[in-house]
């Protein structure tokens, strides 16, 4: 866990814009208009707030048998502004897109064991964050 701890506080601490493949898992291109959303989000943080679903479902760092993930949700309050990261190597990123109103992103790490994942919907014109699960241990089968 302290391995955990020491390497979502370096990855956060050196985090800046970085290139992003912004195809899906499938190959297929994202929505240009996610993309615009996407790097509009991790910059400005009235925009971020403005479009996260508060209370948010999904799970904290580092999250323990204490957390429990039926009952446990993002507020404004708790919620920790998302920049972009600049991930080390080892670390992937995919999108899959589910029709054209609905993303998940993965950002995971094999050889670790430890990733993170955000499910974005588009509602009428406005794409929002309603999902989102902190750095934690995945199970190899999960993906």
């Amino acid at each position: 866990m302290r391995f955990l701890s020491i390497l979502f506080i370096s990855v956060l601490l050196f985090s800046c814009k970085h290139n992003i493949k912004y195809n899906s898992a499938e190959g297929e291109k994202l929505p240009k208009d996610f993309i615009e959303f996407y790097e509009r989000f991790h910059k400005d943080t009235a925009f971020q707030k403005a479009h996260c679903v508060f209370p948010m479902q999904g799970l904290p760092d580092q999250a323990d048998s204490t957390v429990n993930s039926s009952t446990f949700r993002w507020t404004e309050s708790n919620w920790a502004y998302h920049k972009e990261l600049n991930l080390p190597p080892s670390f992937h990123r995919t999108f899959s897109t589910f029709g054209p109103e609905m993303i998940i992103e993965r950002i995971l790490d094999d050889q670790q064991g430890i990733g993170m994942e955000r499910r974005w919907v588009k509602f009428g014109k406005e794409w929002s964050l309603f999902y989102y699960v902190g750095m934690n241990q995945f199970s190899k089968g999960k993906r």
